[in-house]
Order: C-alpha cells, then structure tokens, then sequence
C-alpha cells in the first residue's frame, strides 16, 4: 500500500512533507511504501514524516506513525485499554471500556466507605474516596468494619449488626463482672456467681457489697437498727454494732456479773434482753458477784464441790458468806465429805458407790466381746495377747482403757484363754500372756487370749 496524500512524486526526491526521502530500487516503484522510524518496535511508528520509501521496513521501522507513545511497546493502536491513567491504545481516550473497580466516599477518614456514595473508576477519584466500604457510620471515624467492639452502651463499633453482649466478640478490657440485686438496693449480692459482659442483665449491678441481697434494709451504708440484721454489712448487727441507731433500744435492768439477773437500780440500753449486758428481770441483788443473786438461805459445803448439806448457817441474806457455802436452793448432796460425789458426779458403773446421787449405782454393761477362737490360727506363728491387749485391739484405744471379764453379769477381771499344746480353754488373769509369739514348739509354751488353738466358740471374753 502506498501513501497518497502527495499529488506527485517529484523525482522520488521530495517528501510530502518537503523533505528528503531516500528510497531502494530493489522493487518497482509503485511496490514500495513509506516507512517511519519505530523506536520501541510495537510494529507501530511514530513522526509526523517518512523517514524513508522501501520495498519494506528495515528493522526499527514500520509503514504508519500511528503509535502516541514510541518509547513504550505497551502503547500502540493494537493495545488493550487497562485502568491507568494512561492511552494504552492511542485513540485519544483514558480507561474506556475497561473493567473499573468501585470507590467509595469516605466521609470520616477511617479508611472505609459508606455504600451510600460509590464510584466506578480505574483510580480514586480523588481525595477522599478509598476502596473499602462496609462502614456503618462515615460521621465517626471510630466505627469501621476494623474497629474492635467495646463495652459502650450499644453502639456497633466493628458494623457487624451486633453490639456489646450481642457480639461475639468484645474487648474484655472494657466490660465488667455483674452481680444479682435481688432487692433492689442498689448493691449486689456479695456470694452470687457474677456475669461477665458488657451491660447487665435485669436485676444485676457492678458491685457485690450486699451481704444481704434479701433485705432491702440490708446494704452498706444503711442505718443499723434494732432487727437482728446486718444493716450496714459491716459484720456487727443490733447492740454489738456501735453505729447502731440508740432509737430502737430500750432500757432494761443490767447484768454486769454475767448471770442472767438484772440489776435493780442501773439499767443499760439494748435492743433485746441479753445475759452479760442487760436482762428483763430485777432479781439480783448484787451484780457485782455471780454468785449472789436474790436473799436466800446459804448452807455448808464442805466438800467444796458446789453442792450443799445440812441446816441453814447463814438465812435470808444476798451476800455469799464464802468459800465453803452454797445456796440452800441448791441440790443437796448425798456426801458432803467426799468432792467425787454429788449430783453433778461422774457416775462409775458397778463400783457400789452412788457418784452422782440419785439412789442407785448404775449397772455396767461391756461394750463388746470376742471369742478366744476368734484370733489369728496358731500355725502362723502369730503375736499373744492378754484380753486387755485384744479389746484395745478389737475395739480401739489401749489396754489400759479396759477391763475384761469371762461374765456378762459383772467384771470378774479374768479372761479365757488357749496355751500351746494343752487341749481346752484355761481361765487366766486379765492381763496374763506367755511369750511374745504363739507357735514355740513346746506344750504350754505360750498363752494368748485370742487365737485360734484350743479353744471353742463358747470361750468368750467381755471387754468393759
């Protein structure tokens, strides 16, 4: 193909631009074409003129000038059209029929968009507009998809829909432990297993100083009172409180000796009567001394153990005469010579002594039994006891805790019990054994009350 836009061809020395041309006759005149230079060898040349007529493009040459950028072989009228900002295809348009990616306007600066405001563009648009969208409030820049959900009164930080306790995921640095207020005091319940989260649920606050969550009366800070609560969770209630509220005490005799009688003349103010500090009786007549109470008759004690015998020495008088006198009121003891013995004695069973003075010595009984054949078998040589050594072994404690018996009637302080070699059961003291194993080898050689020899089960042993 040959360029026409010159009317002759003068001499095959002037262009159509007026200036020189050189040509190759290695082909008819009417084969060869106009070439320009191609620098970036696209196969598209640029220049206003023809360097040249051939027969055909020499290398870094090419038969039009239709490239609008010769230094970059991306750029030539055959390149496809891509989202820079540059003509790639030299028609004279930016970025038409491309594949442009949204843009969207981000109001708050936080990096993200709302999707309210969009652009289709190769580039952003300009300042301002970013490819992230997905914010939920472009007014705040503290609320994004990239924010990290915070404990703020139902606000949704990360725009996921899902706020505070809702959202799955929350900085734990910003929320709190929630506790029951049952009564609605105001204070949570100081035992009660707290929520972890942002907000509380009904009924729940952010602190656990209720020590009552029962009683609305009951909480720090409250007004202690005469009601046998804890108002104030302080640990004290009623009159061992001193913040107590004196409105609610009432004035009622005093018990300074601790014995349940009140004062006749002073008084102490008190939520409820209470031995040891005020009483609602006047019947002591000294309350200096535990031991005199109303006027009374005072009998002798000799034996000092707290119960008296005998006449009056001392009648009708509030003052203890002293040591060795009780109150007649008292009650009488059965031997007033012997401290062991009176109605408040330690009663020893099956000694004939009456301790504790109600008429009868009280029979004993054993607190268990064993059979002599009840014991370890003499063929392994086991270790002999004496009856005492087997009750404390059998039925806990020492030896010395025990007596034993072969009677169930009383304590006979004698025991049954099997010797090596002799046929039977022999009855020994409570206390006796032969050797320290049973099998020695000779007839009589050891006795032990609990092994299994000789002896029937008839052979039983008490323990009392």
């Amino acid at each position: 193909m040959r360029f026409s836009s010159c009317v002759t061809f003068a001499a095959l020395l002037t262009g159509c631009g007026g200036g020189p041309i050189s040509s190759s006759n290695s082909c008819s005149l009417d084969d060869q074409v106009f070439v320009w230079l191609d620098e970036d060898g696209d196969g598209f040349g640029a220049g206003a003129e023809a360097v040249a007529e051939r027969c055909a493009p020499l290398e870094g040459e090419a038969t039009n000038n239709a490239d609008c950028d010769d230094s970059n072989g991306e750029i030539h009228p055959d390149a496809i059209e891509i989202c820079d900002a540059v003509d790639n295809d030299c028609d004279g348009q930016l970025n038409e029929d491309t594949l442009k990616r949204p843009w969207f306007a981000d109001d708050d600066g936080d990096g993200y968009g709302g999707v309210e405001h969009e652009e289709l563009a190769c580039v952003s648009p300009g300042p301002g507009w970013v490819e992230l969208s997905g914010d939920c409030d472009d007014t705040n820049a503290a609320l994004n998809p990239g924010a990290v959900e915070i404990c703020n009164g139902g606000i949704d930080d990360d725009c996921n829909t899902l706020a505070d306790n809702d959202d799955f995921v929350v900085d734990p640095a910003t929320a709190a432990d929630w506790f029951p207020d049952v009564d609605g005091d105001g204070f949570g319940d100081m035992i009660a297993v707290p929520f972890f989260g942002c907000d509380p649920e009904d009924g729940r606050i952010d602190n656990d100083l209720d020590c009552n969550d029962a009683e609305a009366a009951v909480a720090p800070g409250a007004l202690e009172v005469c009601d046998e609560l804890d108002n104030d969770c302080d640990g004290l209630f009623d009159d061992e409180d001193p913040d107590l509220d004196p409105a609610g005490q009432v004035a009622l005799p005093s018990d300074a000796d601790g014995d349940g009688l009140g004062d006749a003349v002073l008084t102490t103010l008190v939520c409820r009567s209470t031995p040891g500090i005020a009483v609602d009786n006047v019947d002591d007549c000294n309350d200096s001394d535990p031991e005199d109470t109303i006027i009374q008759d005072w009998v002798a004690d000799l034996d000092f153990d707290g119960h008296g015998f005998g006449p009056v020495v001392f009648p009708a008088q509030c003052d203890n005469p002293g040591i060795g006198f009780v109150p007649a009121s008292a009650v009488e003891d059965c031997d007033d010579t012997n401290s062991e013995i009176s109605p408040s004695g330690l009663e020893i069973c099956g000694d004939d002594i009456d301790q504790d003075c109600d008429g009868v010595d009280e029979v004993c009984f054993p607190i268990g039994s064993f059979n002599v054949s009840d014991g370890p078998n003499w063929s392994t040589n086991p270790v002999t006891y004496t009856c005492l050594e087997a009750c404390a072994l059998l039925f806990g404690g020492v030896d010395t805790d025990y007596e034993c018996s072969t009677s169930l009637m009383g304590v006979d302080n004698l025991a049954f019990s099997s010797s090596w070699g002799i046929v039977g059961c022999g009855t020994v003291d409570q206390d006796f054994k032969v050797n320290v194993n049973y099998n020695c080898g000779a007839a009589g050689c050891a006795t032990s009350a609990y092994v299994t020899d000789n002896c029937t089960s008839d052979n039983t042993n008490f323990c009392w």
